[in-house]
C-alpha cells in the first residue's frame, strides 16, 4: 500500500493528468545541476593547469652559489621572458616564449638567465607546483 500524500507533496497533477515538480523540487534540481557543472569546470581547469605549467619548460636549471641559472631554447624572432619569484622557502620560475615570424625549424638558439636569490639554493618549481631539478654546482 503506498502513501499518496508523500507523492503529492513533491508532485502536482495538472489538468492534462501529467505530473510536474513543485517549486522546492525544481529549485533542488537546478542546484544539483549547477553543482555538477561547477565541479566539472573546476576539474577541467585543474587537469589543464597540471598539463600546462604556465609557460614553456626550461631546458636546464642549476645553482651556482646563490645564483639561479636557467637555460632555455627559442627560435629566431621569438621574444623570451623569464620570471623568478621567491615565495617563502621556494622559488617560482616561469619561462614565456612568444613566437615571432622567424624560422623555428632550422635555427634553434639557446639562452641563459641568471638570478641572484638571497639565502642561497632553494627548491625551484613552476607556477603550477611542478618541481624543477636544480642541482648545486
Amino acid at each position: 500500500m503506498s502513501n499518496d500524500t508523500d507523492r503529492m507533496a513533491k508532485q502536482v497533477r495538472d489538468s492534462g493528468g501529467r505530473t510536474r515538480l513543485t517549486g522546492g523540487m525544481r529549485i533542488l534540481q537546478y542546484v544539483v545541476g549547477a553543482v555538477l557543472v561547477v565541479a566539472l569546470a573546476v576539474t577541467s581547469i585543474g587537469w589543464y593547469l597540471s598539463a600546462h605549467p604556465g609557460g614553456t619548460r626550461f631546458e636546464s636549471c642549476h645553482w651556482e652559489g646563490s645564483d639561479l641559472v636557467l637555460g632555455f631554447t627559442y627560435g629566431t624572432g621569438d621574444t623570451v621572458r623569464t620570471q623568478v619569484n621567491p615565495q617563502g622557502e621556494d622559488v617560482v620560475a616561469q619561462l614565456r616564449v612568444d613566437e615571432g615570424g622567424g624560422n623555428h625549424t632550422t635555427q634553434l638558439l639557446t639562452g641563459e638567465s641568471r638570478f641572484q636569490i638571497s639565502g642561497g639554493p632553494h627548491p625551484v618549481r613552476y607556477p603550477n607546483g611542478a618541481e624543477l631539478n636544480c642541482p648545486v654546482r
